[in-house]
């Protein structure tokens, strides 16, 4: 896992770096589910 090697190499900046990309991947997550369940709201 990327994470872990660059925690493994004390690497701060690849470490936010790759903690900000999955966030920002799991915001979109979110994002993406909860604009289909609004839409399913609103055809009902």
């Amino acid at each position: 896992m990327p994470l872990n090697s660059r925690i493994e190499a004390n690497d701060t900046s690849g470490i936010l770096r790759i903690a900000l990309m999955q966030l920002v991947s799991l915001y979109t997550m979110v994002c993406f589910i909860s604009s289909f369940i609004k839409a399913r709201k609103e055809n009902k």
